[in-house]
């Protein structure tokens, strides 16, 4: 008896430091996800996906998806960042004749 309870608490203990890091993994992704975007917003070139990434994930954060959550965010950051890239690479854009 003293074993099986034993391997439970080591189980629950394990299993909410996954949850944990889970959470702290999602605060700082939304965290970047923030600055990118607002980077992007500040070139013009945000793409208009990028910030319904970011609701998306805060509502599987909220129904207790946080994988889901985090992939979305991990999107959001992604297409911020090519949306900056975009704007550097069109700055000087010019009509080819």
């Amino acid at each position: 008896m003293k074993k099986l309870l034993f391997i439970a608490v080591i189980s629950l203990t394990l299993t909410a430091c996954a949850s944990y890091r889970a959470v702290v993994e999602y605060n700082n992704l939304a965290a970047e996800a923030a600055s990118e975007i607002s980077l992007a917003k500040k070139t013009g070139f945000l793409w208009s996906n990028t910030e319904n990434f970011v609701k998306k994930a805060e509502e599987d954060k909220n129904a207790g998806n946080i994988d889901d959550a985090i992939k979305g965010l991990k999107k959001a950051i992604r297409e911020a960042k090519l949306a900056q890239a975009q704007a550097k690479e069109q700055a000087n854009a010019k009509a080819p004749y």
